[in-house]
């Protein structure tokens, strides 16, 4: 569809404004179902905007977030939103509480949990602020005279995440995946005098040496926002451009290893030009990577915190995982199964039996968010197998260009596993159910 990164991003990105409410009931088809808890429903919301001021108090060794939410709920019931740590205060439409009356409460699956609101609210917009704290981590480290803050994500039950709840609802009031929405971020640093520095996949503002403001696309969802609030002291930094559709996009590299950043930008070119080439153009304004001594690395939208060896499989899920994003742990496998196909480099199978690693990876709950750890092998086999299958029913060279294809139809969306089945469908004779059935739904 030919796209214009830099048109669309223009058009796509600053929409503070409160959302339509078309746009909101359209999303929240994409929600899972509302329940009932004790007789009362429980109900979904699809945030129009949201504003957080992150206030980080050197002194206390504490960092307090204020956060204005505004949503559309379609029907009347108790509102459900996602934040992991304690509420202090919560004041909605104007009516201030004290935060502990906001619970967790879980699905009805019991496969994650939710925060919901301890007063009904009618069908319509509204608005939420909310107060918490965030306390010194792994995450937030406090130094002699500097910090260090990173939103680190996971989309496995991994590294502290539990029940699925490990995207930005780990620092920030959020929802699940399925819902986008523009987010507006003021970090400010009190009781230092050390300037600082903020890295981000979203455009960044300096105020002064110890405040900035991050202003993240209204495409983004809970697991696309990424930031790194560092002392530059500490770094090195490298950046590299790359051409994209005849515009340049920065490629930049940090770390306290300066070996990595140089390893890792004299990669990644080659890394973009051999994606883009086969999945279609970059979809963000430029690429940041945190590069990390070893071990794997986690996926952001135009981002990654990343080892050079994962590096390109990071890269790739701009386009696949971030660039068209899952909606739900039910269609997780899609982007780490094509991932690890593309690391062993596009294996096609050598026939067209069903036979070989097969575990269920969609199907699961709604409500389900963490992606199955069989996605990446089982997904791979199932990709090689339907790369055959393309090669040898249509015209088309394997099953790349029909990728390509549905990354620039779903381009900054959420899809589901039905959605991508479809797709596939319509462009081959063969009936593609049964492999679907043996490899994703693992059925007997």
């Amino acid at each position: 569809m030919g796209l214009r990164i830099k048109k669309i991003w223009a058009v796509l990105c600053f929409a503070f404004a409160m959302g339509s409410i078309a746009n909101a009931q359209e999303d929240l088809k994409k929600a899972p179902p509302a329940f009932s808890i004790d007789g009362q429903k429980s109900v979904f919301i699809d945030i129009l905007s949201s504003h957080s001021r992150l206030r980080i108090d050197f002194s206390k060794r504490v960092a307090f977030v204020e956060t204005v939410i505004d949503f559309y709920q379609a029907e009347d019931g108790y509102a459900l939103f996602d934040l992991v740590p304690s509420l202090l205060t919560y004041e909605i439409d104007g009516t201030f509480s004290p935060g502990n009356k906001v619970l967790e409460v879980s699905d009805p699956d019991k496969v994650t949990l939710f925060r919901r609101l301890p007063e009904p609210t009618a069908q319509g917009k509204h608005q939420l602020r909310i107060t918490h704290s965030l306390k010194a981590s792994a995450n937030l480290v406090f130094g002699a005279s500097n910090v260090d803050f990173m939103n680190r994500m996971s989309d496995r039950n991994l590294d502290g995440n539990v029940f699925g709840r490990g995207y930005m609802e780990r620092y920030f009031p959020s929802n699940m995946e399925w819902d986008d929405y523009p987010f507006e971020l003021r970090i400010e640093i009190e009781g230092l005098k050390t300037p600082h520095r903020v890295i981000s996949n979203g455009r960044v503002t300096r105020v002064s040496d110890l405040a900035y403001v991050i202003q993240f696309p209204e495409f983004f969802s809970s697991s696309s926002f990424f930031f790194h609030l560092l002392d530059p002291r500490f770094y090195n930094f490298e950046t590299v451009k790359v051409v994209s559709e005849g515009h340049e996009v920065p490629l930049t590299f940090y770390s306290r290893d300066a070996g990595e950043v140089r390893s890792a930008a004299k990669l990644a070119p080659g890394y973009f030009a051999e994606i883009e080439s086969n999945f279609g153009p970059y979809l963000f304004e430029k690429f940041v990577g945190h590069v990390t001594p070893a071990g794997g690395g986690m996926e952001y939208g135009g981002a990654t915190d990343s080892s050079v060896w994962a590096l390109s499989h990071e890269m790739f899920h701009s386009w696949y995982a971030r660039g068209v994003r899952p909606r739900s742990g039910n269609s997780g496998w899609i982007d780490e199964g094509l991932a690890r196909w593309r690391d062993n480099g596009y294996p096609r199978a050598k026939d067209e039996a069903l036979k070989g690693l097969h575990e269920k990876l969609s199907g699961f709950s709604p409500y389900k968010r963490d992606t199955s750890i069989y996605a990446y092998d089982v997904g791979s086999v199932f990709f090689s197998k339907l790369d055959r299958l393309f090669a040898k029913h249509t015209s088309l060279d394997g099953l790349i260009p029909v990728l390509r294809e549905f990354v620039q139809t779903y381009a900054y969306q959420s899809i589901s596993t039905e959605m991508f089945q479809a797709f596939l469908q319509e462009r081959i004779s063969v009936d593609l159910q049964p492999y679907f059935d043996f490899y994703i739904y693992a059925k007997k």
